[in-house]
């Protein structure tokens, strides 16, 4: 198998783990396939959508993009592509609803998943690029740039933990 359908399988697989999360936790939401042709074709080039989109009782909604990530232990963090951030960034903002990040792995069974608000991986890659003057990284097997995240700036929630405590510890 290569890694790019490897990658599709590991990803789809944390999609499937995040909705039984959700399901446990009964908490409402509605999942997005991601095929192009749900997807208008003026978008494409621009935007991308999350994967979830997560009703909060007495809180609005959120949308989630999921992601099955390593964490790089050397240094601490996780990668987040910057091409997928930008069109986030400019998906939220054409649609005024807040964007989350959640990341997990098969490694750490699906059972914590480090969340992030969008905002503030934007306002954390301004800076990097505003002290550090590089855009990012490349990875060396996607090709793609990325901008690594450090852990202290997510909210680790267990599986077993209600969605609730991203709030508490964001505000």
């Amino acid at each position: 198998m290569n890694w790019k359908t490897e990658a599709k399988r590991k990803g789809e697989e944390a999609e499937e783990e995040f909705k039984k999360w959700l399901d446990e936790h009964k908490i409402n939401y509605l999942y997005i396939k991601q095929g192009i042709k749900s997807f208008p074709k003026s978008f494409s080039k621009e935007l991308k959508r999350p994967d979830f989109i997560i009703l909060l009782p007495d809180a609005g909604l959120i949308m989630v993009d999921v992601k099955r990530r390593d964490i790089i232990y050397k240094y601490n963090d996780i990668a987040v592509d910057i091409p997928d951030l930008i069109k986030f960034d400019n998906f939220q903002r054409k649609f005024h609803i807040p964007i989350w990040y959640a990341f997990s792995n098969e490694n750490l069974n699906y059972e914590d998943w480090f969340w992030i608000p969008l905002s503030d991986v934007i306002r954390l890659y301004k800076d990097f690029k505003m002290t550090s003057k590089r855009i990012g990284f490349t990875s060396s097997k996607s090709k793609k740039d990325y901008y690594p995240v450090k852990l202290d700036n997510f909210i680790k929630v267990n599986k077993r933990e209600k969605l609730i405590k991203i709030f508490s510890k964001s505000f």
